[in-house]
């Protein structure tokens, strides 16, 4: 069983039906996913996972270049250099 832990500030910007039950949200999300995949990979789909690691400073270089391209600049917010 894969248990995750997520930071409660994140929480509080999702759209979440009244009542929730927090204690098993994540789980019930979790054996959805597991549950389609089960069900695309039962079909012939081949499923990969990738992990992508970047640097902060990679990551600190991408927020502030977001800065300087008009394009990309509604997704800067003050919290990415938190």
């Amino acid at each position: 069983m894969l248990i995750v832990r997520v930071h409660s500030e994140i929480l509080n910007y999702q759209n979440f039906p009244d009542p929730i039950n927090m204690k098993n949200i994540w789980q019930e999300r979790y054996e959805y996913i597991y549950d389609a995949e089960k069900h695309l990979a039962s079909n012939g789909t081949i499923i990969l996972k990738l992990w992508l690691n970047v640097s902060k400073q990679e990551q600190q270089n991408r927020f502030l270049n977001r800065l300087d391209d008009e394009d990309k600049y509604w997704k800067w917010s003050s919290s990415d250099m938190k």
